[in-house]
């Protein structure tokens, strides 16, 4: 059985990580593409996946030293795998589609009801402070 501080300490870590794992981590490009219906979408998917997962296995890693839990690599191990599958299921969309059309949320679904924050886009959505006065994040090509 695993030590209970242990695992709120590691449920928390990868709580605390979430936003810098899955939104700072994450190209434009994999943002972009990791949905795409072809090839190009799963591999940006899984590369985005592979940054995601080995960012919070650091946060994991230093947490457990720092605070020297008795956390098992292999469990650890199977925690993070459970969680990039979770998360590859997430990202690539049609899985979550699948499930809002059988519970019977898939109007909700398809009307935006679930927000794809994706790395600058949580910024024009949710800022308090008026897109036009944020500095330009996005590329431009001339």
């Amino acid at each position: 059985m695993m030590n209970p501080v242990a695992f709120s300490v590691f449920a928390a870590v990868l709580y605390a990580l979430h936003p810098v794992a899955d939104y700072w981590m994450q190209g434009d490009h994999q943002a972009a593409h990791k949905a795409d219906h072809n090839l190009h979408g799963h591999l940006m998917c899984g590369l985005h996946v592979v940054g995601y997962t080995l960012t919070c296995a650091i946060g994991v890693a230093i947490a457990s030293t720092l605070f020297a839990l008795p956390i098992h690599p292999g469990a650890a191990a199977a925690a993070l795998v459970v969680n990039a599958g979770t998360h590859y299921l997430a990202d690539r969309r049609t899985f979550l589609a699948w499930v809002a059309e059988r519970v019977r949320h898939g109007v909700f679904w398809r009307n935006g009801g679930a927000p794809q924050l994706d790395r600058l886009s949580i910024w024009e959505s949710y800022s308090p402070v008026p897109e036009s006065s944020l500095p330009s994040l996005r590329q431009t090509s001339d």
